[in-house]
């Protein structure tokens, strides 16, 4: 009997007052941070470790880890990290990413050692979870409603809105692989409304990873009947989605290569307009939207006198996406083929300004969808970048960068890596090296979790990575199988755009759920779907 039993036993307080429900505590402070809490991500496994502690019986716990292999093979990521000391030669920064990291060995531990977690407990976790996300998504909502043009990652909660999206979409595969107490028809709808939160917040990584693995699904199920006319089908409607994505993406790129007409000539500027205010034309930047290049045809006075008339913000100020107005104002409307003057300011509807005002630098961004806007973003990133060499603020071609930068690394330090002590020293000296043109605040690590190990660990690390992430898919029991192969699919996909363990809110979301998938569950009973 541990310390707070052995306390409370013979009182009032004996059925409440337990490890048992402490242990569950703790599992409960983490489903309900995962998605917007630091600290309650801190206060769950400090409650858990506590008691744990305070249980006293180490040798049952020990028992119980030696009859799970997975635990061991769960835990060796984190000792190597810890292993990475004897070459690493910043070792504060070491033992910062030692700290980060100490989910990937704290939470197995706990979990593995502890009593298996039973139908009932499961089921309490994962509705608090649900209930967590639900909430959640219903201020991201009010936050949207209240302003149509927010920034897409103000509506995540203290997280990055990559990993708000990943949470969302492991709710949606818990609601379909996870055998939990709940009406079918409110599974249904939780799963329709995280799917439709995934679209309408631009949460487009959770997005993509939600549709795949219910592509997956699909063909799992027909492939299992073994009849050829599902196959057939399922062949057909592949095929069919492939052609018309290819005619849909194609008319979205005419939408946005289509030029405006102007009414002046851009490659035989005029020195001044009709109020004799002179032009500034910057022939050698090639910057350009809609066809119209960017830095041509500006009265800078006339410009920012005619805007202060029109807007409450500052010509010197911020748009609400936190970019200088004067710039925004300027995109929009070369945008529209306007001269960036009193003229042009003139010719802007106040639905024109207030957009200017959220930080809408292209009018076609008005009546297209949120998808559409997204995809002539990233051609837009891509042509800067591949034309003019811009890269900072632009997330896609940034993570290009990234991943370049992390494989001039990698080709140095092969086998063992620079320590994870030494990772961040040496991209700083790696973007110096190359004269990189981005921003010092943009000058981040390889955003890709293969890479980050493969820097920090070297070959040998990585290779051990992707063994304690194949590894189990042959240990889980068949109960358990379809749920872990969501996640594992989920985590496996997060890793190739974001470093999703060097965050305490991405290590804790892969620890905990892969802890509780492979060591917490023992009985098939839990998601017998």
């Amino acid at each position: 009997m541990g310390l707070i039993d052995k306390i409370f036993s013979g009182t009032s307080l004996a059925g409440f007052v337990s490890h048992r429900n402490l242990y569950l505590l703790g599992l409960v402070g983490i489903m309900c941070g995962l998605a917007w809490s630091h600290a309650l991500l801190s206060i769950g496994q400090f409650v858990l470790l506590g008691n744990a502690l305070l249980e006293l019986d180490f040798k049952l716990k020990w028992k119980r880890l030696k009859s799970q292999p997975l635990f061991w093979v769960l835990i060796g990521l984190f000792l190597l990290h810890l292993l990475s000391i004897l070459w690493s030669t910043n070792l504060d920064y070491w033992f910062k990413d030692l700290r980060n990291k100490l989910p990937l060995i704290v939470l197995p531990l706990i979990i593995a050692s502890s009593k298996p977690i039973q139908k009932q407990e499961w089921s309490l976790l994962i509705k608090v979870y649900l209930l967590t996300l639900f909430i959640l998504s219903g201020f991201s909502l009010n936050r949207l409603l209240s302003d149509a043009f927010l920034d897409k990652r103000e509506l995540a909660i203290n997280i990055s809105h990559i990993r708000y999206g990943l949470n969302i979409c492991f709710g949606i595969a818990l609601l379909a692989y996870s055998n939990i107490n709940l009406k079918p028809w409110l599974r249904l709808t939780l799963a329709l409304w995280f799917l439709i939160c995934l679209f309408i917040f631009q949460l487009y990584t959770g997005l993509i990873i939600a549709l795949l693995l219910m592509v997956l699904s699909i063909v799992r199920y027909f492939f299992i009947k073994k009849r050829l006319i599902p196959r057939l089908l399922i062949l057909f409607s592949f095929l069919a989605v492939i052609v018309a994505s290819t005619f849909w993406l194609k008319s979205v790129y005419s939408t946005y290569a289509a030029e405006v007409p102007t009414s002046y000539n851009q490659e035989l500027p005029k020195k001044q307009n009709i109020n004799g205010s002179r032009f500034y034309h910057k022939m050698d930047d090639k910057q350009s939207t809609n066809g119209v290049y960017i830095w041509r045809y500006i009265a800078y006075k006339e410009l920012y006198k005619a805007w202060n008339k029109r807007s409450k913000i500052d010509i010197k100020g911020k748009d609400k996406k936190g970019q200088s107005i004067a710039s925004t104002l300027i995109r929009y409307l070369s945008s529209k083929g306007l001269t960036k003057d009193s003229l042009g300011v003139s010719k802007l509807s106040e639905r024109d300004i207030k957009a200017i005002e959220e930080g809408v630098a292209n009018y076609k961004y008005l009546d297209q969808n949120k998808v559409e806007n997204r995809i002539h973003d990233v051609w837009y990133e891509i042509e800067m970048y591949r034309d003019h060499g811009y890269a900072s603020g632009y997330s896609m071609v940034m993570r290009w960068i990234y991943w370049k930068t992390a494989f001039k690394i990698i080709s140095k330090n092969i086998w063992f890596g620079v320590g994870s002590g030494d990772v961040n020293d040496l991209f700083l000296a790696q973007y110096i090296a190359d004269d990189s043109n981005l921003e010092m605040k943009y000058r981040r690590r390889s955003h890709n979790q293969y890479l980050a190990i493969w820097v920090g660990l070297g070959l040998f690390g990585l290779l051990y990575f992707l063994f304690s992430l194949i590894f189990p898919l042959w240990h889980i029991p068949k109960g358990r199988h379809l749920m872990y192969m969501a996640f594992f699919v989920i985590a496996c996909l997060s890793f190739l755009t974001e470093d999703t363990l060097e965050t305490q809110a991405g290590v804790t979301f892969f620890a905990a759920f892969n802890s509780l998938i492979l060591l917490g569950l023992r009985d098939q009973d839990h998601t017998s779907r």
